[in-house]
């Protein structure tokens, strides 16, 4: 019996705690620490994850505690610039032209995203230790 396609969810479940770990469970914008209380840290995109393109894209997201993440989502203009600044202008720009990418994912890709983004894991999770 062939294996079952990554849900989306499950997808998403493992970018956010790669987007977390890589940031050493520490908000990206105030510096503040969630190693010992992780559910107080946010994968933030900054392009929606309605884009499929930047969904799982790591340049489109970042670790953000809750305050931060809601002074972002509450000033979109301080959220671009914050954006520009952690990227650079260029990349940013090419991130806003792949989210703008119209994108189907097949059912192998999901399943190469998903052992892609493990492996980023355990590697990130590995230099945490």
């Amino acid at each position: 019996m062939a294996k079952k396609r990554p849900k989306q969810a499950t997808l998403d479940a493992l970018f956010s705690k790669l987007v977390r770990e890589l940031a050493d469970y520490r908000c990206e914008v105030c510096g503040r620490s969630y190693r010992h209380e992780p559910g107080g840290l946010h994968c933030s995109h900054h392009l929606s994850r309605s884009h499929g393109a930047t969904r799982w894209q790591l340049s489109n997201a970042s670790a953000k505690c809750l305050e931060c993440h809601a002074k972002m989502d509450r000033n979109p203009l301080l959220h671009v610039d914050w954006i520009r600044e952690r990227l650079g202008v260029e990349k940013y720009e090419a991130l806003k032209a792949r989210g703008n990418e119209l994108m189907k994912m097949t059912d192998k890709d999901r399943k190469e995203l998903a052992v892609e983004l493990r492996e980023q894991l355990k590697e990130a999770e590995r230099m945490n230790q």
